[in-house]
């Protein structure tokens, strides 16, 4: 049984301390078991026998004496004297332990206890020591060597250098600290772990465990303790710890004392921001949570098995949500220490927020929504109605959810007439009969609806029906609006065969769908005929890719409709200019279903066009010529398009209804732009009016800060960065209303057309030249293609970028006013490295 008293005295603090405090002349082991009875050798010594104490004297030892501690008992030596001891108890699992002490001893106290315990620890065979610490005298045990490889005598003299010179200095200067916190009463005994030198010239890990057994003069005296090799322990921790390292979440490594042995990349970024760890205690990286610390302290007493808790953490930024799990991990069957492992769970709880909300929000969308809603299960009980369902049928409080017979207060009347269904939809739903579009009607003192029921079959994980659902439309005011629609419909027919310009509804592939008999009459053909061609047949086929380009993007919803002046072919072969104005019809999915297309026979204003043109090339003056050309277009253009609008309020006055309608909302869309179109015109016109007198002298920076506040949001949305470098006393003649405009559409077309690949920049400078200030306006956006584009760049409807605000008038009006002010623009420009225009206006 010395097996026992040495993992006895090895495993609990308690069994040590009380085999020095009270086995000095002998211990007994009892094994409650077994009934096996063992004596230690110092026992045998005691009583005389040199060799073990006989079974029959320790069988005469009587249990119930062992009962209470600190008893009196007699044990017959080998002389057959009677000894008298002084016994204490200590349970140890299924062991009792009686110390045993003469009541009577002729040595002197202090040697009797060392050598007791002396003999105690040999017989345990353990590697023990023992030190004066006032001397310095040293004994090491036989197996103290034998643990490190070496025989006694191969270490004597022993002394405390003995030990110092086979400890490793790093952590030798560890176990010196760890002594003085044992000599000052910090820990009730000295426990460390070292690496020392074996004999083969090996470092092994030697855990040492000893306490001070005596004092004087308030000082340490006689110190006991002894060590054991613990190097395979400590390579499978150093295993734990890699592990650990690796293991990809936050986990954390400690032994008993709450030292930081190991963690993960993880534990880091979740605790210290990903830098490295600079403190030893968990205690220190870790929130305080009195939760976590008794959690841990539970598991290191062997209290609990494992601590798993969801915590949340508030603070004033942002409650942290955390998932803990902490479980021990063990050393040699005892726990040595714990592994925390910690999962951020804000990602999840911010999605079970939102779930919440989604679910809250949804709710709240079909407590309020016009549809009727209804569940039962499959015994036909009430499981679910919204407040829609509560008001059509009446139901009440007495109709409470899982009323059995609920089918009677939703009642449903066929659609020809008041008869009610026997034969319920939901019953027929639980009989797998489908439940589709079906319409129903429900009528009282009030009213009488129109319903649409759809239904479904409810499940449950295991694929079982648990019940089902129907909803219910209330058709009825769609059934009016349709009858509306037919009305609106052969109002539109009316208008559209009696319009004063060409319209037509035109096939997805470009084939003719109606056309009406202005349409013909511009191009020539009977209906018949036309019907059975389509637009590229008889468009001119320079005009042909650039209608079909456009026609393309409406299709595909890039804009809602375009505009364009293009040339036909006649049934007679001559060439026929329009204004045509497309937009596009789409179903209730916004699919295109066909496009309506608005003719404007401009032919004869084009004639006009080519022989003033011809007449203003003679007299040389090509500004007079685009101004009168201007003022012409504008006018002729203007009476058709009041024609248009008249026309249009008119049929709106007579129809209200049709102000809800489509088409005819289409139709106030192309009058609109077509007024759009007239209006540029005239600006273009009255530009040319200008007269010198009107400049005034300003300051070229005010304004440009003038213009920028203005459309200050736009800025700060699209975040450009705007220089202006323009000192405030330069002072130009300008008209204030132009020069604003022009500061406005520089600066917005640069914010239109900047470039997503970088950040946007604008600028502004300016310089003396001559008689004239150049105000250089810089950006980095997009650019243009001058060798492309420059000789049409200041064109009117000119476009470069494909830009869904994109006019092509800015440019063409800003140079007008710049040269209305005597001034003139120049410009300069590289694709995708950006603009820089150049304007020179009269120095004032």
């Amino acid at each position: 049984m010395r097996s026992p008293l040495y993992q006895l005295i090895q495993k609990s603090e308690a069994c040590f301390d009380f085999a020095q405090n009270h086995g000095y002349d002998g211990i007994i082991l009892l094994n409650s078991i077994t009934n096996e009875i063992w004596a230690n050798a110092r026992l045998a010594d005691v009583l005389g026998y040199k060799e073990d104490i006989p079974p029959a004297i320790l069988n005469r030892i009587n249990k119930t004496h062992l009962e209470k501690k600190h008893q009196d008992i007699d044990i017959l030596s080998k002389s057959g004297k009677s000894i008298a001891f002084k016994v204490s108890t200590f349970q140890q699992d299924t062991f009792q332990i009686l110390g045993l002490q003469q009541k009577t001893k002729n040595i002197d106290q202090i040697d009797q206890r060392i050598l007791a315990i002396r003999s105690l620890l040999t017989s345990a065979k353990l590697a023990f020591w023992e030190w004066n610490i006032q001397t310095g005298e040293v004994y090491l045990s036989p197996f103290w060597a034998q643990e490190l490889g070496y025989r006694m005598e191969e270490l004597q003299p022993f002394s405390v250098s003995t030990w110092s010179e086979l400890a490793h200095p790093d952590d030798a200067k560890k176990c010196e600290r760890l002594l003085q916190e044992h000599f000052d009463g910090h820990s009730l005994i000295y426990e460390s772990e070292a690496r020392m030198r074996h004999r083969n010239g090996r470092l092994i890990w030697v855990y040492d465990q000893g306490k001070v057994v005596s004092w004087k003069d308030d000082q340490p005296e006689w110190m006991i303790g002894f060590h054991q090799q613990i190097s395979e322990r400590k390579n499978q921790e150093e295993v734990l710890k890699t592990f650990i390292r690796q293991f990809p979440a936050a986990v954390a490594m400690t032994n008993k004392s709450l030292d930081i042995l190991s963690y993960t990349q993880e534990w880091l970024e979740e605790f210290h921001a990903g830098q490295e760890l600079s403190v030893s205690k968990i205690a220190e990286s870790i929130p305080h949570i009195p939760a976590i610390t008794e959690g841990i302290e539970r598991i290191i007493n062997n209290e609990i098995p494992i601590f798993e808790e969801i915590i949340r953490e508030e603070n004033s930024f942002q409650d942290n949500w955390r998932e803990w799990k902490i479980t021990p991990w063990y050393d040699q069957q005892h726990i040595g220490g714990v592994i925390i492992q910690v999962s951020n769970l804000n990602k999840l709880k911010k999605l079970e927020l939102e779930k919440l909300q989604y679910f809250q929000y949804m709710a709240m969308i079909c407590a309020n929504l016009p549809v009727a809603m209804i569940a039962c299960d499959t015994r036909g009980r009430l499981t679910l109605y919204n407040d829609t369902a509560r008001e059509w049928f009446h139901l009440n409080e007495s109709a409470e959810i899982g009323e059995p017979q609920f089918i009677d207060h939703i009642q449903l009347n066929e659609l020809s007439g008041d008869q009610i269904f026997t034969d319920h939809p939901l019953r027929k739903l639980l009989r797998n009969e489908e439940l589709k579009n079906r319409q129903f009607t429900i009528q009282n003192d009030q009213y009488k609806r129109t319903l649409k029921a759809d239904g479904i079959q409810l499940f449950n994980e295991l694929g079982e029906i648990i019940g089902v659902a129907m909803t219910l439309y209330d058709m009825s005011d769609s059934i009016a609006t349709e009858n509306q629609l037919r009305l609106s419909e052969q109002t539109f027919k009316n208008s559209f065969k009696k319009a004063p310009i060409g319209m037509a509804l035109v096939d997805l592939d470009g084939s003719w769908m109606r056309v009406n008999s202005k349409i013909c009459k511009i191009l020539g053909y009977s209906k018949e005929e036309l019907l059975k061609t389509n637009f590229q047949q008889i468009t001119h086929p320079d005009d042909l890719d650039s209608d079909l380009y456009l026609l393309n993007e409406v299709k595909l919803g890039k804009r809602k409709s375009y505009e364009l002046e293009k040339r036909y072919i006649h049934k007679t072969g001559k060439i026929v200019s329009v204004i045509l104005s497309v937009s596009v019809v789409r179903d209730p999915q916004k699919n295109p279903l066909f496009y309506i297309s608005q003719l404007t026979d401009i032919s004869s204003l084009k004639a006009s066009s080519e022989a003033l043109k011809n007449v203003l090339e003679i007299t040389q003056k090509q500004n007079d010529r685009l101004h009168n050309f201007a003022h012409i277009v504008s006018h002729n253009l203007r009476s058709h398009t009041g024609n248009i609008s008249m026309l249009l309020d008119l049929l709106l006055s007579q129809y209200d209804q049709l102000r809800q309608e489509e088409i005819p909302q289409m139709l106030l869309t192309a009058s609109k732009q077509l007024n759009e179109t007239i209006s540029h015109l005239n600006e273009v016109a009255t530009l040319h009016d200008t007269n010198e007198d009107e400049l005034e002298s300003l300051g070229l920076s005010s304004v440009i800060e003038k213009e920028l506040h203005n459309i200050n949001a736009y800025i700060k949305e699209t975040k450009i960065k705007i220089e202006n470098k323009v000192a405030p006393d330069v002072k130009v003649l300008v008209i204030p209303a132009y020069l604003e405009s022009i500061i406005f559409n520089f600066v917005t077309n640069a914010i239109k057309y900047r470039s997503f690949d970088k950040a946007p920049k604008l600028s502004f400078r300016s310089k003396y030249i001559n008689s004239f200030v150049m105000l250089e306006i810089q950006d980095n956006g997009l650019g243009i293609d001058l060798e492309k584009h420059g000789h049409k760049l200041f064109g009117m409807y000119k476009t470069f970028h494909k830009h869904k605000e994109a006019r092509g008038i800015g440019l063409f009006i800003t140079k007008n006013q710049i040269e209305a002010m005597g001034g003139k623009i120049e410009v300069e420009s590289t694709p995708n490295i950006g603009t820089t225009f150049k304007i020179f206006l009269k120095h004032a």
